[in-house]
């Protein structure tokens, strides 16, 4: 088996984030992964996204594109949506029982996440890890998931619409809510999946949108975090 990610290495670190590719110029999600390795960055996660905003209020697209002077680190970075998260997700069809593997085929190509022992029986659930805490191993037409530390998210919803995030990984789950809810995001599910989720900025709703539908060969941008420069006295 060939790795096509990795967890060991140093990595740059922060609270701040960067643009690594641009939406206009997008790659595929395990060429996402395999650049950012490549450069020692960590892919920023979903839950870091929905954490990022300023003021708790998101930047208004049409002000920021007139205002070049603003340092907004959501406004310099306007162009990488819709982008891909950190956050690797895998999930069956719901009501469905985890077994020892989710195994999902797209494109010709098997992704496989091993399921931890204490998660196999669980239903309506999603397992989490966050990059680097996981490399894909590829063997052929295989890719399988090596992680470090997997989470889960309960109560991950059936159908698409609008719910409030998990407290750990920001991951929709729960039942339906408002979309007045400031926290709310609108969810979009296939039956099941193995892959990076997605963010997105469509409808005016800005950064609200957690996808987990995406094909992974679909191109998409991609943020990775940076340090934050300490202002000079």
């Amino acid at each position: 088996m060939t790795a096509t990610a990795r967890v060991s290495g140093e990595r740059v670190r922060g609270l701040g984030l960067t643009t690594l590719v641009t939406r206009g110029n997008g790659v595929p999600m395990e060429e996402a992964i395999i650049k950012a390795n490549e450069l020692g960055l960590v892919i920023v996660s979903n839950s870091k996204l929905n954490n990022a905003r300023e003021d708790g209020k998101w930047p208004d697209g049409e002000k920021a594109r007139a205002n070049d002077n603003d340092s907004s680190d959501w406004r310099m970075n306007r162009d990488v949506f819709c982008c891909w998260s950190g956050t690797m997700v895998g999930y069956v069809q719901p009501g469905m029982r985890l077994e020892k593997y989710i195994e999902y085929t797209d494109n010709d190509i098997k992704y496989v996440f091993p399921v931890p022992q204490e998660y196999q029986g669980e239903k309506n659930v999603a397992l989490v890890v966050d990059h680097p805490y996981f490399e894909i191993e590829k063997d052929r037409e295989t890719r399988v998931i090596k992680a470090i530390g997997v989470g889960i998210v309960t109560e991950f919803p059936a159908a698409d619409g609008w719910y409030h995030g998990d407290f750990i990984y920001g991951i929709p789950h729960g039942h339906v809510v408002e979309f007045t809810f400031e926290d709310a995001r609108y969810f979009r599910r296939i039956e099941k999946r193995v892959g990076l989720s997605a963010r997105a900025d469509w409808y005016g709703y800005k950064d609200r949108h957690v996808f987990l539908n995406h094909d992974p060969l679909t191109k998409l941008g991609v943020l990775v975090e940076k340090a934050l420069e300490v202002p000079k006295a």
